[in-house]
């Protein structure tokens, strides 16, 4: 029993068109500005009404959600109503591209519609998920999952949805009886190199890593640029600048003690910010992404303890790493095998909806290789015959696990 690759193909291409900012005349929606389909917009409502047409055709029982998810069900035939779900998202960064989550959804739909073509006999409910609002642009990240599962919404966060017909109301309305999951399961583009320079087909995620971003402020003295002379200056900006080249050095010293650590800044604002005034206040972000964040306070408290003049550091958000199910890596690697697949072990640098699924079942994430390890833009690519495997491998997955008690 296999996937059929030229539907599943044909599916993502549609898919792709909704929210393809380019040439409509070209036969894949990729390169040219790429893709923007933000939660609850016009291009994001046409898009899953092209999702829930896939699972009609496939002969699933489809709803949706008050929070918009979207949902396609193979029910089975044990009477527990325990489910198992299969998912991602199908919301994109601004001009991002064909693959980043879009994959992970089509290959749900078209593995649930081999099995019911098939006639399986699936024991637990199977269900394609579409979670809403997974990248965070605009509306709270992880929207959709976050909700399914009963998690809590700060105040900021549902002010952030005023403009969407979703509030609290509607996110509570949306949480389902969680020990009902038995297991969730997502493929995903890599959005890195490790895979292609590893040579293997397949990664196995092991866990997600954590994210904690903060806000840098360093001080110094605006002035004159003309009049004030060199030794006199009291400049932010150098300042800052030791700071962020000391980050690059603390990060990877850490990394060398426990293994895999990043930090960046990617956000640099200047007080007054003139071209002719010695810069006063340099504000700047950090980000450090580790599994563990005894780690990140490690970085943190050497950052701090720099011996820069004026620098202060206010941690903004924290998100903590979740370690995935080993028994459901476990059977991964087992479908991987039968299939003679290679994989790779590995972390996840970035976010998923498996992070807050994990947190309330056992869950599992495939890894399929990112050419050049670009992601989150118009020139995001993943080969068909990757794309084949990984969904194959959550196929075979799915029904190892629909096999266990």
């Amino acid at each position: 029993m296999k996937i059929n690759l030229e539907r599943l193909k044909n599916n993502l291409i549609e898919l792709g068109w909704f929210g393809f900012d380019g040439n409509p005349d070209k036969e894949i929606p990729a390169g040219d500005n790429g893709i923007t389909r933000l939660p609850y917009s016009t291009d994001y409502l046409k898009a899953e009404d092209y999702v829930r047409e896939l699972m009609e055709k496939a002969g699933l029982k489809v709803w949706k959600d008050p929070a918009g998810n979207l949902f396609g069900k193979l029910s089975g035939k044990s009477e527990k109503g325990e489910m198992i779900v299969i998912g991602s998202h199908i919301d994109t960064v601004i001009n991002g591209g064909l693959f980043d989550g879009s994959l992970g959804v089509m290959a749900a739909v078209e593995s649930l519609r081999v099995l019911k073509e098939n006639n399986y006999q699936n024991n637990h409910d199977l269900i394609a998920a579409v979670f809403t609002g997974e990248e965070g642009v605009k509306y709270p990240g992880y929207l959709g999952s976050r909700a399914f599962i009963g998690d809590k919404f700060s105040d900021k966060e549902i002010k952030e949805l005023a403009d969407t017909g979703v509030g609290e109301k509607e996110l509570k309305e949306s949480a389902v009886n969680t020990e009902k999951i038995k297991n969730y399961l997502e493929l995903h583009i890599e959005q890195g190199q490790v895979l292609k320079e590893k040579a293997k087909n397949i990664g196995i995620v092991e866990g997600i890593v954590g994210i904690s971003r903060y806000k840098a402020l360093v001080t110094g003295k605006p002035n004159h640029a003309g009049t004030t002379p060199m030794d006199m200056r009291d400049d932010a900006l150098l300042k800052a600048s030791k700071v962020i080249l000391e980050i690059n050095r603390i990060v990877k010293e850490l990394n060398g003690d426990h293994g895999r650590m990043v930090g960046t800044v990617g956000q640099l604002n200047l007080k007054p910010g003139a071209v002719n005034v010695i810069p006063g206040g340099t504000e700047f972000s950090i980000e450090l992404r580790d599994m563990e964040k005894e780690n990140i306070d490690k970085a943190i408290k050497s950052i701090e303890n720099l011996e820069v003049k004026g620098l202060e550091i206010e941690e903004q958000f924290h998100e903590g790493g979740v370690y995935l199910d080993k028994k459901v890596q476990k059977e991964i690697a087992g479908a991987a095998e039968a299939l003679n697949y290679d994989y790779l072990k590995m972390l996840s640098g970035a976010g998923h909806d498996a992070s807050p699924m994990a947190r309330v079942t056992s869950a599992g994430m495939v890894f399929v290789p990112s050419k050049d390890g670009i992601s989150h833009s118009p020139e995001e690519w993943t080969d068909w015959q990757d794309v084949e495997k990984g969904a194959n491998l959550i196929l075979e997955t799915v029904k190892k696990l629909d096999n266990k008690n």
